[in-house]
């Protein structure tokens, strides 16, 4: 049971990490309404059941001033820039 807890712990950074290089506010998200709890669960879902955090990890240490989008291969891609348009 930890394993599965570090791994959604690790999933959870990531996906912080990812909004915040791509200019996505998940907090303001959650206060404005525009992302739900139920919402913010299926994100951190999609992203612990990725095969490619490697490669995110790599992009996001590249990556550290800032991007305009999330890499093709990141499977909450639509969320993160629809999050930022709404802002």
């Amino acid at each position: 049971m930890l394993a599965w807890m570090r791994r959604i712990s690790a999933s959870a950074d990531r996906m912080g990490r990812m909004a915040t290089t791509v200019g996505t506010d998940l907090g303001a998200a959650l206060e404005q309404g525009t992302l739900g709890p139920s919402g913010l669960r299926g994100a951190v879902a999609r992203c612990q059941g990725c095969t490619e955090t490697c490669a995110c990890d790599t992009w996001l240490d590249t990556h550290a001033a800032g991007a305009d989008a999330p890499p093709a291969y990141c499977r909450n891609i639509d969320l993160f820039l629809e999050l930022r348009s709404a802002d």
